[in-house]
């Protein structure tokens, strides 16, 4: 069969780099369906579930895979977070939503992650809350991305419920910039710091000069303000 061009954003990719070859995989949250039809139809001997909540996202999805002749590979299912899983999932993805969010739908669906060996992740904001509800649920960090796309930060978080857990002492700071992102600070990893450095600064700034709600709050953000001034000048 022919390789059809399947095109999708440089984040999308990285993702689907991320995802072993021949894994059965759900991917939640789909959309399109293009991360399971890119990667499907790159590898012949993958498969995958595309799990929707919406019904429009839900009929563009099964569109797509039926235009790329995937059908055979992709089930495309309708239904909330990880209750599209059954138990030849190996590999869950879930992208470009809250980390919160992200949180919230696997612990909420735990019970669907017994046969599930990897999860990858990426989160659009609130990466440490995630770090840390994969702790919780027993999966380890194996390894962190972070990239830039059209002018965005993310961060890709890979977990596998056997590799060993990366936290030390310093379990904070590394919940906070990602234990493995922290060994190699890149440029991008220093750019989104910088910018979040700036973000702070101005929030305390605004705080300190009015009676704002947000004063009880003060004292965390001065504390993370130096744990990221800490991290850009090691």
């Amino acid at each position: 069969m022919v390789k059809l061009n399947i095109h999708i954003s440089k984040r999308i990719k990285k993702i689907a780099y991320q995802i072993p070859k021949g894994s059965f995989f759900a991917d939640i949250g789909s959309d399109h369906a293009l991360l399971p039809c890119y990667v499907c139809n790159d590898d012949k001997s993958a498969k995958a579930i595309a799990g929707e909540v919406q019904e429009g996202p839900f009929e563009r999805a099964i569109d797509n895979v039926n235009r790329y002749g995937l059908n055979n590979q992709i089930d495309v299912r309708l239904g909330d977070g990880l209750e599209v899983v059954d138990d030849r999932v190996e590999v869950v993805v879930i992208a470009g939503m809250g980390g919160k969010l992200i949180s919230r739908i696997l612990q909420q669906g735990s019970n669907k992650l017994v046969k599930v060996n990897k999860l990858i992740l990426q989160p659009n904001n609130n990466a440490p809350v995630l770090r840390k509800t994969l702790l919780n649920l027993n999966f380890h960090l194996s390894s962190e991305k972070i990239i830039e796309d059209n002018d965005h930060i993310y961060e890709i978080l890979v977990a596998d419920k056997f590799h060993l857990n990366p936290y030390n002492s310093n379990i904070e700071k590394q919940m906070m910039f990602g234990p493995y992102l922290l060994e190699n600070k890149n440029t991008t990893f220093m750019k989104y710091w910088n910018s979040e450095y700036k973000n702070l600064k101005n929030i305390i700034h605004n705080i300190r000069q009015s009676k704002s709600n947000q004063a009880s709050n003060l004292k965390e953000f001065e504390n993370k303000l130096t744990l990221i001034e800490e991290v850009l000048n090691e």
